[in-house]
């Protein structure tokens, strides 16, 4: 009886500080992410990312050298997206243009395109963090795209 009462104790045991499945990222790269404009859907581009590995990637304006930025109107909603399970817990969007670099606010995965016309480069940058032990990332990445603000 007490053999029966230690296995079946140390299996719960076991079970219990088992990973959760998906509750990590998993696979051999970090997911795809794509932009959306309207009913369009673009890919970005893989930049810098830790995913079982470290990658350091140059910036968006260079990952993008010779790709074709994404024609949008002044102040059109722009959607960032993601077919992967668990989706990342944290997000960081920079906008790049010759005037510099500005943070943007994100709003459920969306933001507006700029007002004025030109061409702005974009850094998407995500984290899957553990829930359960502070400030440790269990992944990120970064994708970059370029945004083409047509004049009206």
């Amino acid at each position: 009886m007490a053999k029966w009462l230690i296995a079946v104790s140390l299996t719960i045991l076991l079970l219990g500080c088992a990973d959760k499945p998906d509750a990590k990222p998993h696979g051999a790269n970090p997911p795809d992410a794509t932009v959306q404009v309207g009913d369009r859907t673009f890919a970005t581009k893989l930049g810098t990312y830790c995913w079982g590995r470290c990658v350091d990637m140059v910036g968006a304006a260079q990952l993008l050298e010779g790709r074709e930025p994404i024609r949008v109107n002044p102040n059109q909603e722009v959607s960032l997206t993601m077919a992967y399970e668990p989706q990342p817990n944290q997000f960081h969007l920079m906008q790049e243009s010759g005037s510099g670099q500005t943070e943007i606010s994100l709003s459920g995965n969306a933001f507006k395109a700029p007002a004025q016309p030109g061409l702005y480069y974009y850094t998407y940058s995500v984290w899957w963090m553990d829930e359960e032990r502070a400030n440790v990332s269990n992944g990120d990445a970064s994708y970059v795209f370029a945004l083409q603000v047509a004049t009206e």
